[in-house]
């Protein structure tokens, strides 16, 4: 009976344990519910582009659409009874039930004013599901005459690739096992067809492509540099993802850094849908299921940060790398 007793006190013993395992406190119910809020938060602000708050109760938030080359409006407002959050016109929904009250602390930035600021006016993709000889993809809107156009394709396979209209210059082709990236360029021509078309002249081919236009940008300008990496990167093992390529001095606040990534699989749309580049802001991504193409921007010059910044690859698989540093148009 005793040693019944003694067991039976053991299981009381674990079963409370287990249970204050299980179900958290009350009191820290509600820290946790805060953090989600924050982090949400976050996330809109990391890549923002535009804030306003010049709104007593709310502020709204402009960044990049993360699968198409508009910009979405996302909205944060303090009611009298919750929390809610909005995106572009669809319908609000609460974050917190609670009532709320907001404050601002605004920092400004003041743009360069010692040159033209290079960026990116707009941005386009396109993408086939299975093996196609070709792919037509159409020139960003609201492109204007002598606007700089930096295409990438991302192609399973294909062991060359043509051009039309012919007056695309190659930067590079790039490959590792059947993953290949292409990166061309050209300016702007209002008298130019509608779209372009990418030929795979060996065959059928898995492709996804994005392209840029870039305003007061020149790939002649003594600013301007390129350079290439490729490799394969563990889900698991952040330090085989790749890195920002980039050089390592001369870069002016108005310069543009450029960073496009070719990448088996889809590693930036299972989760998050972000490239997660420290101090970059993702400007496309299209992918092809068997593969993936992206380009994420920064201008003026690395900020100090503790750690080598890295792409999020969420799925292991090979990857090919262009680095870009864009100079002004004189």
């Amino acid at each position: 009976m005793i040693a019944a007793s003694v067991l039976l006190a053991s299981l009381a013993g674990t079963i409370f344990v287990s249970g204050q395992l299980l179900e958290s406190h009350s009191q820290d119910n509600p820290k946790q519910h805060d953090q989600e809020i924050i982090d949400r938060i976050a996330s809109d602000l990391r890549y923002a582009n535009r804030i306003d708050d010049t709104a007593g109760n709310s502020f709204s938030i402009t960044k990049p659409a993360a699968l198409e080359s508009t910009d979405d409006t996302i909205q944060y407002e303090a009611g009298t009874s919750s929390l809610t959050r909005q995106v572009n016109a669809g319908e609000s929904y609460p974050l917190d039930e609670l009532t709320a009250s907001l404050s601002f602390d605004t920092h400004t930035y003041t743009a360069p004013t010692t040159g033209k600021l290079v960026r990116v006016r707009s941005s386009t993709s396109a993408r086939n599901t299975s093996g196609t000889t070709s792919l037509n993809i159409d020139y960003p809107a609201g492109c204007q005459n002598g606007d700089l156009l930096v295409m990438a394709v991302s192609a399973r396979s294909p062991n060359s690739i043509a051009i039309a209209p012919a007056q695309w210059t190659l930067l590079n082709f790039l490959g590792t096992g059947n993953l290949r990236l292409l990166v061309a360029f050209r300016l702007y021509d209002s008298s130019l067809d509608d779209l372009t078309t990418v030929t795979f002249t060996d065959g059928s081919a898995v492709a996804a492509a994005t392209m840029v236009a870039i305003e007061n940008a020149s790939l002649t300008s003594d600013a301007s540099w390129v350079g290439y990496d490729g490799g394969f990167a563990w889900d698991f093992l952040p330090a085989t993802h790749p890195a920002p390529l980039e050089p390592t001095s001369g870069t002016l606040d108005e310069h543009l850094n450029l960073q496009i990534f070719a990448a088996d699989n889809d590693p930036w749309f299972d989760f998050g849908d972000t490239l997660g580049l420290a101090s970059y802001t993702d400007v496309v991504k299209e992918t092809a299921f068997t593969n993936s193409i992206a380009i994420a921007v920064r201008n003026g010059p690395a900020p100090a940060l503790p750690y080598t910044p890295r792409t999020w690859q969420q799925t292991s698989g090979r990857w090919l790398q262009a680095g870009m540093r864009i100079g002004g148009s004189q």
